[in-house]
């Protein structure tokens, strides 16, 4: 395992335990430019804006679905690459929709550097 998908799956275990603030920077000080680390964390606190501009940055021309219907369940978002058929897909989940969006875009990313 290359050390930057290492450093990618360490962030998403933090991300879905919850456990992610204040530890997105150092975590990803080598791999992402700061402003890159500033819209991760306001993705997972909370801010749509942030997540969208995560996923055009790094994941262009990937679109995505939300699944709201069960809000009980969590949220869930679905990322589709360019091109790629419906089921082979990344999801996250999440009580908060910003922070299932960072869930997907760090799933996606992790399966790129397997690539």
């Amino acid at each position: 395992m290359t050390a930057r998908k290492q450093a990618l799956s360490d962030l998403l275990a933090l991300v879905e335990s919850g456990e992610a603030t204040g530890k997105i920077g150092p975590i990803m000080i080598n791999y992402w430019h700061v402003e890159t680390e500033v819209h991760a964390l306001s993705a997972y606190t909370r801010s749509l804006d942030s997540a969208r501009y995560l996923q055009n940055a790094m994941l262009p021309g990937w679109t995505r679905a939300v699944d709201a219907s069960a809000p009980e369940c969590g949220i869930t978002v679905e990322l589709f690459a360019p091109g790629q058929q419906p089921d082979q897909t990344v999801k996250g989940n999440d009580a908060v929709e910003s922070r299932a969006w960072l869930i997907a875009i760090l799933k996606a990313l992790i399966a790129g550097e397997d690539a």
